[in-house]
């Protein structure tokens, strides 16, 4: 790559180990499993590596890798402690066992999350990762691998596929096809392909028809008359338009929600916005308020007391709307530094913050902040990346570095056979996707304490490890323990 050069060290530069290396975009290996490659800038004429410029570091398998087991109880197993081993063998050296100690308690928690959830993604997006291209006969088996591997951790992730439409000249539907939509939906949404019934907790439906308001109009009244025939309509929303800033949004929020609202006044318009936005003058438009976390609990110390904190919202709610939340990119900084402090401490689901964090979001959602779905802008983000960059592409099992965050908008690696082993492409779970889990389960069990009479139990026990979205005990074992106390007191 032109004349420019680089040296490189092991000890911070105290010695080198190789210097007057050409810069190249092919990785250049350097030890211990580590590469470099370098990429040009687009300065117009020069082809060299030039101040400003970028380069990737590659790190090689060299590495402990962590193993995480999934165990399921089965519904009806007795309550008490069980324990068993791991044995764990490797090549050329005596077998390791490992004692397992399980603990089951004397209840159940429903096999599909009671909070409904919607991450973004679709199936697109995954065979584009697997395969580098974007459709093909595998994408739909591809997709619903993927849909599975979501609803075992208890996230509904998106099917992004819509119906085909005709109309006829006044607008009306003319014919309506529906085997794609309920070919990719369907086993998710009844639960008939995952493990254990599992079933899709929520449906994004965009508005169909792109012709005009009339199409639209007649459009979803037919498509939520097919949706009551599956039985997949109370779980329907709109997603209506995403973090609105400005009059142009407003405008095309209000007139979209207000279509939405004629075809059918209980079909869900959420917006990703908090309810102070354009001067509260969007209540009544939009009937699923999704706030940030950061919006929804605010670090008031900088800013002071803000309009949009949780006490706000509860006239919407007593109005029949709903209230979810999401974490975006505020909580690690959007590209930046982030804010400090102001910043400080609030959970997130990035890969190089602790494991904690990833999680304990979860218990917040019912106290303090009671919130009744969950929001996440994407499932495969680097998936999505990977495609489209030019080559060299950077894999996403090199990277998931987006947004100034580790994992932004990742929650699984593409499980290629070339990468894996086996013959079968398969998503293969982080373990953020884990811990995604665990909040899921977290707020299970705070739904059943107040749903047999001890919601004071649950807050007094809660308040003691959690305050805010930003103060919180951040020892692990004083959450295990809320947990076990919070497990035994559920009948």
């Amino acid at each position: 790559m032109g004349s420019a050069t680089f040296k490189w060290s092991k000890d911070g530069g105290t010695t080198f180990q190789q210097t007057g290396l050409l810069t190249s975009t092919s990785l250049v290996t350097l030890a211990d499993g580590v590469s470099v490659s370098f990429q040009a800038g687009n300065l117009a004429g020069v082809n060299d590596f030039n101040l400003g410029d970028t380069f990737w570091i590659f790190a090689g398998p060299l590495r402990n890798q962590p193993v995480w087991f999934d165990l399921y109880v089965p519904m009806g197993t007795p309550a008490g402690n069980y324990t068993g081993t791991v044995t764990v063998t490797e090549s050329g050296k005596p077998p390791t066992t490992l004692t397992v100690n399980l603990q089951v308690y004397g209840f159940a928690i429903p096999v599909s999350s009671s909070i409904p959830s919607y991450y973004a993604g679709g199936f697109q997006e995954y065979i584009r990762a697997h395969f580098l291209i974007s459709w093909g006969p595998q994408i739909v088996g591809l997709g619903q691998l993927y849909g599975t591997a979501c609803l075992i951790n208890r996230v509904t992730c998106n099917v992004d596929v819509a119906p085909i439409f005709s109309f006829n000249a006044n607008g009306t539907v003319n014919t309506a096809n529906y085997s794609t939509f309920d070919q990719w939906i369907g086993p998710l949404a009844d639960g008939t392909i995952t493990p254990h019934g599992e079933q899709l907790t929520s449906l994004n439906q965009e508005l169909p028809g792109g012709g005009s308001g009339t199409q639209t109009y007649f459009a979803t009244q037919n498509q939520l008359a097919h949706l009551v025939t599956k039985g997949w309509r109370s779980r329907v929303f709109d997603y209506t338009i995403d973090e609105p800033n400005s009059s142009s949004m407003f405008q095309q929020l209000m007139s979209r929600a207000s279509l939405i609202r004629s075809a059918d006044p209980t079909f869900r318009s959420l917006v990703t916005t908090d309810v102070a936005q354009d001067n509260f003058n969007l209540n009544g438009y939009i009937s699923r308020y999704v706030p940030t976390w950061t919006d929804l609990g605010a670090n008031e110390f900088v800013d002071g007391p803000q309009a949009a904190a949780r006490p706000a919202y509860d006239e919407v709610i007593m109005n029949g709307d709903d209230v979810w939340w999401y974490d975006a990119c505020g909580t690690q900084g959007c590209g930046t530094q982030g804010i400090i402090p102001q910043e400080d401490n609030y959970p997130n689901s990035m890969a190089d913050t602790s494991a904690l964090m990833n999680r304990n979001w979860g218990i917040m959602s019912i106290v303090p902040y009671n919130v009744t779905g969950v929001l996440y802008y994407d499932s495969g983000f680097a998936f999505n990346q990977f495609y489209f960059m030019s080559p060299p592409r950077v894999d996403v099992w090199d990277s998931i570095y987006y947004f100034s965050g580790n994992g932004d908008g990742t929650f699984f690696y593409p499980g290629r056979p070339s990468v894996i082993g086996g013959t079968t492409d398969i998503p293969v779970e982080s373990l953020r996707l884990k811990l995604i889990r665990d909040a899921f389960v977290d707020m299970e069990y705070a739904l059943k304490l107040r749903a047999q009479g001890d919601g004071a139990f649950l807050a007094t026990n809660v308040s003691q490890v959690v305050q805010d979205m930003y103060t919180y005990d951040a020892n692990p074992a004083t959450w295990f323990a809320l947990h076990k106390t919070l497990g035994q007191k559920i009948k």
